[in-house]
């Protein structure tokens, strides 16, 4: 999920409710070792963006939809706090 606000704030704030969040993707494709011989000097603008201001909310199989409504609004009314 892609959020204007701080994202490493958010994860701390769902993680108080127990819900446990990550950044995205770190470190992104073009900083892995094996692909990074091959981009040098390369940049990355966009990814370097939504990497910085995107985390990833729990998702797995077996996740049920209480859980998932539970995920949902706990995340919305943090960023409503934000706003």
């Amino acid at each position: 999920v892609k959020t204007p606000y701080n994202p490493s704030l958010i994860i701390e704030k769902m993680g108080a409710q127990d819900i446990m969040c990550e950044r995205m993707y770190a470190p992104p494709l073009h900083k892995r070792t094996l692909i990074r011989k091959f981009n040098k000097n390369e940049k990355f603008p966009n990814t370097e963006a939504v990497l910085n201001s995107a985390i990833s909310l729990p998702m797995y199989p077996s996740l049920s939809n209480e859980k998932v409504g539970y995920v949902a609004d706990v995340f919305m009314s943090l960023l409503e706090g934000f706003g």
